[in-house]
């Protein structure tokens, strides 16, 4: 599985080499940057009793975002997070830093540190834009170093990519067990966009310890209602080793979005995750869990855009939830009211 894996980034950077000199030749150096920050009053109440460790006004969010082309066709990406600094490091709470080339209209590569391509809708929004998901998304780490392979449709209708990264689980199991051997990940991803159906759809593949592997299956479709109002409904397949099963270790996840005007969006949402496998190679969502929670948010736009955002959304979660630091507990009742705004620099 290495070797192959290995033999992939090889030949993306022997794709890459050429191409990225030729665009050297081309200036069109540009940066867009923005800061970014997010407040909120949240508070927990647990079988009726206020979580003060999780209640409270904190600051969720405050990152600086920078984007731009260094050539025609090589362009970069960079998101730092600064809140959580104290207690990581600087590298750690870097969402985003890497370099793409686009080798051709159809045809990208892409090499550092992005998100993982899970395949569920749930891991596409900033983590300034989430208010709630389930607890697989809550427990996965979704931003690792690799790189990808980015085939587009001519019609711009369809995205493939083909991801090879450091396996999100390695940082927990060299915590626990103090190794330091290499573990990779990788997964095959299609967004499709046709019509009112919006579709991300993936196979992973990541090693949860050295040699042993847990697979996803994941299918995140979204249905454009009106041009106001969408669905969307994920489904997370999970099995582990030469095990093959269905719907014994899974996740569903539905979502409805309604903006009837630029200043205003309501959703609810619904989330349930179990794993009754009896096996223990699911580090997100631990055997043993049977799940459920059920919100709903408010945002408000006063400028029209998404430079200021007022939000209110509450949850409430039941069942039982094997995680060893789970998020989301039983008969928890979660209030949330905060802003959110967004400065560009340049």
């Amino acid at each position: 599985m290495r070797r192959h894996l290995a033999t992939l980034i090889a030949a993306a950077a022997v794709l890459l080499c050429p191409a990225v000199m030729q665009a050297g030749d081309e200036p069109a150096w540009d940066i867009d940057a923005r800061l970014e920050a997010r407040g909120d009053y949240r508070l927990d109440q647990v079988d009726g009793q206020r979580d003060r460790g999780t209640s409270g006004l904190k600051c969720t969010i405050a990152d600086l975002y920078v984007r731009g082309t260094l050539a025609r066709r090589l362009s970069y990406k960079y998101r730092q997070r600064f809140n959580g600094l104290d207690r990581s490091k600087w590298v750690d709470q870097t969402d985003w830093l890497y370099l793409a080339c686009r080798l051709s209209p159809n045809w990208e590569v892409m090499a550092g540190k992005w998100a993982v391509l899970v395949g569920c809708w749930e891991f596409d929004p900033a983590p300034i834009d989430i208010m709630q998901v389930s607890e697989f998304a809550y427990q996965f780490p979704c931003y690792q170093w690799g790189g990808y392979v980015q085939w587009n449709s001519t019609s711009k209708a369809d995205q493939v990519y083909l991801q090879v990264v450091r396996s999100p689980f390695a940082h927990a199991y060299h915590h626990a067990t103090g190794s330091d051997k290499a573990m990779w990940g990788g997964c095959l991803m299609w967004y499709g966009h046709h019509g009112p159906v919006h579709t991300s759809w993936s196979a992973n593949l990541y090693e949860y310890r050295p040699g042993h592997y847990i697979n996803y299956v994941c299918l995140g479709t979204t249905v454009d209602i009106t041009p106001q109002a969408s669905i969307n409904l994920d489904v997370a397949n999970r099995s582990t080793g030469h095990h093959r099963y269905l719907m014994k270790d899974y996740s569903v996840m539905g979502r409805v979005d309604y903006q009837p005007s630029p200043y205003l969006k309501a959703w609810g949402k619904v989330t349930y995750d179990n794993n009754h496998s009896g096996r223990e190679g699911d580090m997100a969502v631990a055997t043993g869990t049977d799940l459920t929670s059920v919100g709903a948010g408010v945002e408000v736009f006063p400028l029209k855009n998404e430079s200021v955002r007022l939000h209110v959304n509450y949850r409430y979660s039941w069942g039982r939830n094997g995680a060893p630091s789970p998020v989301m507990r039983d008969k928890e009742h979660m209030l949330d009211v905060g802003v959110s705004w967004k400065l560009e620099l340049f």
